[in-house]
């Protein structure tokens, strides 16, 4: 391609061929603002940028397309289009069959507030869940991720159950009060379970301060799990209850499971939640955590702004939930409004 005249009517842009002198008005690689890049190069540039570290992320264009944009220009187009993001339309999920929410707290390093908690909310319908012989996995999920309070997050939360109705939601969560006291307060029909690794922890706990014996330690902990899941929990209370007491140590530890089983007694009917085919176990928002949030946001050495943070987990929700096409429509609207 030859070089063509300098002309006020033409101009520069970075595309995935490189630079090119075009018209201004050209429809396929009309650059977007505020970026001398075109549509498809920004959506690509917020690809890599949501997917691996600034520095790692312009090597990866440079090998794979040989276009050299520099970290920090990764880092304004993946900010610049996260920030959009957090005005953007919910998901939404089908209301045909029970959908699992799950929601954890993970911790990120900031520069400015030290390690700060993202809330991670998950959806996922139960015919998403395939059973194998070793282990189970989800084909199909939708994720909301929030670095601040369960105030700020939950609005977010509530956009993405739109539309679901109580009656087909199972909430599977550990101890925290505040999302338990939200979801009695909007979704009062919703099944309601406490992981049950959590409330095995408790026991591990508790024996661990009274048992000194290993081998009625397992004795014990195994009959209070056979109680559990035989839907058990007052029986296992008052177990734990009539035990003699110990010391002060013991009745510290006995009063904590005793109140966390009280608070949480009627989200420990495992037997009939496995009975009707639900989960139990919080494993999918934990492997959330990691896929989400961890392999992006944790790596080492790195610390982050509470905008810049937030910015690129909205661009990794939306890898993650399979929705990337946001980005892509995003790009598009943005050289169509030039």
């Amino acid at each position: 391609m030859g070089e063509l005249p300098k002309s006020r009517h033409k101009k520069k842009i970075k595309t995935s061929f490189g630079w090119l002198t075009c018209p201004k008005t050209h429809p396929v690689v009309q650059a977007a603002p505020p970026f001398q890049m075109s549509p498809y190069l920004q959506e690509r540039v917020c690809f890599v940028g949501q997917k691996e570290v600034y520095q790692e992320a312009s090597t990866t264009l440079d090998e794979l397309v040989g276009v050299a944009v520099s970290a920090k220009q990764i880092e304004r187009v993946c900010h610049h289009f996260g920030a959009l993001l957090e005005e953007a339309e919910p998901q939404g999920q089908p209301d045909s069959e029970t959908i699992y929410g799950m929601v954890d707290g993970s911790m990120v390093l900031t520069r400015t507030d030290g390690w700060k908690e993202v809330k991670l909310g998950r959806l996922f319908g139960a015919q998403a869940h395939e059973k194998g012989e070793k282990r189970s996995r989800i084909t199909a999920s939708t994720y909301t991720a929030h670095l601040g309070s369960q105030a700020e997050f939950l609005p977010k939360w509530e956009a993405e159950l739109a539309g679901i109705s109580s009656a087909h939601l199972v909430f599977l969560a550990d101890g925290a009060s505040w999302f338990w006291d939200w979801a009695t307060e909007r979704h009062p029909t919703a099944v309601q379970i406490l992981d049950y690794y959590h409330a095995k922890g408790y026991l591990y706990d508790f024996a661990n301060v009274y048992f000194k014996d290993k081998q009625v330690r397992a004795q014990w902990i195994e009959q209070q799990q056979d109680q559990l899941f035989q839907d058990g929990v007052d029986q296992v209370i008052e177990t734990i209850e009539a035990l003699a007491h110990r010391g002060v140590e013991d009745r510290l530890a006995r009063h904590k499971i005793v109140t966390y089983f009280r608070n949480n007694r009627r989200r420990m009917l495992y037997g009939s939640y496995r009975s009707r085919g639900l989960l139990v176990g919080s494993g999918p928002i934990e492997a959330a955590h990691r896929n989400v949030i961890q392999h992006r946001l944790k790596l080492a050495g790195q610390r982050w702004t509470l905008a810049g943070a937030q910015w690129v987990l909205n661009l990794r929700v939306l890898r993650m939930s399979d929705c990337w096409n946001k980005v892509v429509e995003l790009a598009k609207a943005r050289k169509q409004a030039a």
